[in-house]
């Protein structure tokens, strides 16, 4: 402690100047303090400091592992109460919880699990399946804050009316809402409610989205106008009524062989729905063109306007073989650095959750002793708390006037040690600051590159 010599001696003389008990007591301290090596004080210190800080991680580390398992295991009872999965049902929706989430899909591990519960429930896919299709949904979800259950729905009519994938499913909805489909923010309702109108007359799942996203461009106000204009050909093209005939004379049409044609459906409606188109097209005649479409579409022709003939001709041969627009989603939506961190740690979560669950089974096995002591206990503690309230009462009643007489002199006492005590004790401590922050310093980067390698190992699991 040289350099402190002097400012020592100073304290231990005003202490002598207020009490004899006090001096003799600084003096001591003083004598022990000059007995201290501050450079091995200072490494000491530096060390167990390193080693706090990795015993705190691994601490934080456990908590972490823990507390991820039980959000699982929560998760997991959410799911089974969502879908009626148990046993070894359950656990394999639990399979597909973790995948989802180790691929950085969902907010948290209940989203995720929520996410698989409701596609499962909807689609009843499996395994991978069902991963990718609660991945899907959650994308669309994020990119276009489409409800899980609403998107599902969608997806679920499209694979049940015209045969396709839950895959292309989702991606039909993705180029819909890419592409414009989707501006009225009707979309998934009219693929929900018309499919089986379009699939009816033999068209595809492509063509449906195509025609959409065409009525998009074309600035129609209402996709729902659309699909309603096809559920009403989809009626009477086949109805027998003497309105149709009427509509297939007036395009110079057999109306007995269109009938035939249309309920046949398949390709056979395919093909003879865009001859009606074409021949609406081609009908010079704009009173009889008018009276056939009216009589053909209802009255969603007459709202929607002659346009509806092109949109819909404009569905003939429309497909989506090419189009991958679930991936191209994905990898702008999560291809990002932080993403991808992201997803590392999550793995690392779901790498040690059956350590988690191991300890989460564990404590979970004590608590039925806990609940038993602690109901053991409670009669003693309310007995003990009576019996402590009246003393403390009196006590705190008693203490109330003495505090307020030896106030005055506790803060003469204080007075005496801010003005006569303190400031020579921080200048002790600012003569010896510069030593102990270079040892300090000194340690600190030799030990560096050890404490960054564990920070790297430990930091995922304890985030």
């Amino acid at each position: 402690m040289a350099g402190g010599g002097h400012v020592l001696q100073t304290v231990v003389e005003i202490a002598g100047s207020i009490s004899p008990t006090l001096e003799k007591t600084v003096k001591s301290t003083t004598e022990q303090l000059n007995k201290i090596d501050l450079k091995s004080a200072a490494v000491a210190a530096s060390v167990t400091a390193g080693f706090i800080g990795i015993g705190k991680a691994v601490i934080d580390a456990g908590k972490k592992i823990v507390g991820f398992a039980s959000d699982y295991d929560k998760a997991m009872r959410s799911v089974s109460a969502q879908t009626g999965a148990t046993g070894e049902e359950l656990e394999a929706l639990g399979d597909v919880v973790q995948q989802v989430y180790a691929d950085n899909f969902g907010e948290s591990m209940d989203a995720a699990a929520d996410a698989v519960a409701e596609v499962s429930r909807l689609l009843g896919l499996e395994d991978d399946a069902l991963v990718q299709a609660s991945e899907n949904a959650i994308a669309l979800s994020d990119a276009f804050e489409f409800d899980i259950s609403e998107s599902t729905r969608a997806a679920s009519a499209l694979m049940k009316n015209f045969g396709v994938s839950a895959e292309e499913a989702y991606n039909i909805i993705a180029y819909g809402a890419q592409n414009g489909a989707n501006q009225n923010g009707d979309m998934l309702d009219v693929l929900n409610e018309y499919a089986a109108q379009y699939s009816a007359l033999g068209l595809s799942a492509d063509q449906f989205v195509q025609g959409l996203v065409k009525a998009g461009d074309e600035g129609v106000f209402s996709m729902d106008k659309v699909g309603d204009a096809v559920k009403e050909f989809n009626i009477r093209s086949k109805d027998l009524s003497t309105t149709s005939a009427e509509a297939y004379a007036l395009l110079g049409m057999d109306a007995d062989e269109m009938f035939a044609r249309f309920a046949a459906g398949g390709e056979t409606a395919n093909e003879a729905f865009f001859e009606v188109l074409d021949a609406l097209n081609n009908l010079d005649d704009p009173l009889a063109k008018n009276t056939a479409a009216v009589n053909l579409f209802g009255t969603q022709y007459e709202d929607l306007g002659e346009g509806i003939l092109d949109i819909l001709a404009s569905m003939e041969g429309s497909t989506l073989d090419n189009v991958d627009a679930m991936e191209q989603l994905n990898e702008v939506q999560y291809g990002d650095l932080q993403s991808q961190l992201e997803g590392i740690g999550r793995q690392l979560e779901v790498a040690f959750l059956p350590l988690g669950s191991t300890l989460l089974d564990a404590i979970s096995g004590l608590m039925p002793a806990v609940t038993e002591a602690v109901g053991a206990l409670e009669p003693m503690i309310s007995g003990l708390t009576e019996s402590l309230t009246p003393l403390i009462t009196d006590v705190f009643g008693r203490l109330g006037p003495m505090l307020t007489e030896l106030m005055q002199p506790l803060m003469r006492i204080a007075d005496v040690l801010f003005e006569n005590i303190l400031p020579p004790l921080i200048e002790i401590g600012m003569s010896v600051m510069p030593v102990v922050v270079a040892v300090v310093d000194a340690l600190a980067f030799a030990l560096e590159p050890i404490f960054d390698v564990l920070g790297m190992i430990l930091a995922p699991i304890a985030d």
